[in-house]
């Protein structure tokens, strides 16, 4: 586990005003994410929002001297950018992938600087299982088929979907020999693994960078935002948050 950062994050500089929707905080819609990402309160039966995402957010709070809110919201109203174009909220987080400029599914609205980078990896306990020519033949667990790179359907691996929460016991179990899931995942499921016997090895297919979004022309709250995610990956913070979700080391930093 990082060591507890000492530094406290900068404040928004003298005379800047961030525009917010609600004084007194920062409203994010929720994407999707769930655990380790962000899952709320009643997805968790917690009393507050947990996950990664929601970590740096209060980071970024600190910096704007607001606490963050996380609203659910109708999926399909991210996706039309409402939520954001209409003021209902200041940011989308819960692992949100940024597209490329110019592509058909591009939204109305401005990334962030990313802060997490996703692939599909190999979760297993067995240390030959390396690669997707390794797993032909076996017992190989997945959160969703559709997901999957088509590297994998043309090596001539058969997968099984599995809950995601299933995946870490099953493979301990002996149930199944490895699983091709989100490298996020697979990096907490390590980490939250009491027996020390699951690795991760091999990534496949295009990794994507994940941002927050805000609404189309926000540069102040988007360059706040940044301003945060940098001071964060350089004052110990990132990986300090980082490291209380997932195993091993970030593969984006931001700032670094």
């Amino acid at each position: 586990m990082a060591p507890s950062p000492t530094a406290a994050m900068e404040k928004v500089p003298t005379g800047v005003t961030v525009p917010l929707v609600r004084k007194g905080q920062l409203t994010v819609c929720q994407w999707g994410g769930g655990v380790p990402y962000l899952a709320t309160a009643a997805a968790t039966g917690g009393t507050k929002a947990e996950g990664f995402d929601v970590e740096l957010l209060t980071l970024v709070g600190q910096r704007l001297g607001v606490q963050p809110v996380i609203v659910e919201v109708d999926r399909t109203d991210i996706l039309a950018a409402q939520a954001l174009g209409r003021k209902f909220c200041d940011l989308t987080a819960g692992q949100f992938f940024a597209l490329p400029e110019g592509d058909p599914e591009e939204l109305p609205v401005d990334y962030t600087e990313p802060y997490f980078r996703r692939a599909i990896t190999i979760l297993t306990a067995d240390k030959s299982l390396t690669t997707l020519e390794s797993l032909r033949g076996k017992r190989v667990a997945v959160e969703s088929s559709s997901l999957l790179p088509d590297e994998v359907q043309a090596a001539g691996v058969q997968t099984t979907e599995l809950d995601e929460a299933a995946i870490g016991a099953a493979i301990n179990a002996g149930q199944f020999d490895a699983a091709l899931i989100d490298s996020g995942l697979a990096a907490h499921l390590q980490h939250e693994d009491k027996t020390g016997s699951l690795i991760v090895a091999g990534q496949f297919g295009d990794p994507g960078d994940v941002v927050f979004a805000v609404a189309e022309g926000n540069t102040v709250l988007r360059e706040q935002v940044n301003a945060a995610l940098v001071d964060a990956g350089r004052n110990g913070h990132f990986r300090y948050a980082y490291s209380q979700w997932f195993a091993g080391e970030p593969a984006l930093v931001p700032g670094s």
